[in-house]
């Protein structure tokens, strides 16, 4: 008896792909993901931060200093300005400025770097490199300055930033193998003690001279400085590596193969709303690189800021001759301006077919322009969000490159959906 073999219908009907951030954070088949102006919020991309101006500078900036009081310019030669327009000169470029409290009351600022430690108040400045030695970090830590320079740390008596040399107020030396003092942060109930080659945590109560060290180890190379930040209730901060995140006991190296970005040579960073915020080098030009610890999303603005600082609730930058601060959604500049999403994943069948991309359609709001390229060719539409658009002409391929951009501040969506169909022989 002869039996036929009934061949089945190859499946020709539509299938619809859902590129949604979740799809994007989890699937394999996605090898990049990039998002510029865009950032993730329950469950769909949303515009991130807009930005003002706040005022238009006199002078070039060299670098910007987050205090209490708010964001201080520094230009090339070394002039300060403070946020109520009033101004002071120092004979160095400051690489830290930290806030301290006054033995009467109030806050001073003290800057550090270059071997030096100036003391400003709102009218008068004073040198303290003679009596509290130069210094290359500082951070204020249950009532006592703390100041870094090589492998030696200096504290202030309590309450007193002048005090440098009675009863309690002193210095420890620390053993050469661990490197320079890079970076100190107060978080918690320890002061961190950042090394070129290790990281050490103090126990440092004010009324209390009996210092204990601990050897915090974490084992992701070399510290780079500058790029220490608190958010919440993690430290985030960089080695040649990549970035890391911790607790302050336990460390993990953020997924930095993504993100596609260097620091440069002076790397300025700032935290606002538990977030982390850096100025980086991507694709040649400068942007910010932007990390939330809370739900480790990650997204970048593209700034072209160059400095860049956080003071209080804001986040500032200097983009011109202008200075300005960040809001929570808009284009950067209320002009016109691209929001961008960018991937690169494999669209091909389980067992490698070809696939037929004949429309796309976007679920969310606003407009969009979408550039797809594959194996075989590129096509770009214009879309509105909620409608199907079918391209000029079908584009095949089993690994799709795109870039959907938003035209509207207002610009949202949960899912681009790639309409296709199999390829059959």
């Amino acid at each position: 008896m002869i039996l036929e073999k009934k061949l089945q219908p190859p499946d020709v009907g539509e299938k619809i792909l859902r590129v949604t951030p979740a799809y994007l954070d989890s699937s394999e088949r996605v090898f990049r993901s990039v998002a510029v102006g865009f950032r993730e919020e329950d469950g769909k991309f949303v515009t991130a931060e807009g930005s003002q101006q706040l005022s238009t500078l006199q002078s070039p900036v060299a670098a910007l200093y987050a205090t209490r009081s708010g964001v201080i310019c520094r230009t090339a030669s070394n002039g300060y300005t403070r946020p109520d327009g009033s101004s002071f000169g120092l004979n160095f470029a400051a690489e830290q400025a930290v806030s301290v409290p006054e033995p009467a009351g109030g806050v001073a600022t003290l800057f550090v770097g270059g071997g030096k430690t100036v003391l400003v108040r709102k009218d008068s400045l004073k040198d303290l490199t003679n009596i509290a030695g130069g210094a290359d970090c500082a951070a204020v830590h249950h009532e006592r300055i703390f100041l870094g320079a090589g492998n030696v740390l200096s504290y202030s008596a309590p309450l007193d930033v002048e005090d440098w040399s009675g009863n309690m107020a002193g210095k420890v030396s620390l053993p050469e193998t661990g490197g320079a003092i890079r970076a100190l942060l107060s978080f918690g109930e320890r002061l961190y003690v950042f090394r070129e080659r290790e990281l050490l945590r103090l126990r440092a109560d004010a009324n209390d001279l009996n210092f204990s060290f601990e050897r915090v180890h974490f084992g992701c190379g070399n510290f780079l400085a500058g790029t220490l930040q608190p958010c919440g209730e993690k430290m985030i901060f960089a080695t040649p590596r990549g970035l890391v995140s911790g607790d302050g006991s336990s460390f993990r190296y953020l997924p930095g193969s993504r993100f596609g970005f260097t620091f440069p040579a002076r790397p300025q960073t700032a935290n606002s709303g538990g977030k982390y915020y850096a100025l980086v080098l991507r694709g040649g030009k400068n942007c910010v690189f932007v990390y939330e610890p809370e739900t480790d999303r990650h997204h970048f603005l593209d700034l072209s800021a160059e400095c860049l600082a956080g003071a209080g609730d804001g986040v500032y930058f200097v983009h011109g001759m202008g200075l300005r601060v960040l809001t929570a959604q808009g284009f950067l500049y209320g002009e016109a301006q691209e929001s961008t999403l960018e991937g690169e994943m494999e669209i091909g069948g389980g067992g490698g077919e070809t696939r037929r991309i004949d429309a796309v359609s976007v679920t969310g709001t606003g407009s969009f322009l979408l550039d797809l390229e594959t194996e075989y060719g590129k096509s770009s539409i214009s879309l509105e969000a909620g409608r199907k658009t079918k391209l000029a002409r079908v584009l095949r391929g089993t690994f799709l490159k795109f870039s959907l951009r938003g035209q509207e501040p207002s610009c949202a969506f949960r899912a681009l959906n790639l309409h296709f169909r199999e390829e059959t022989p």
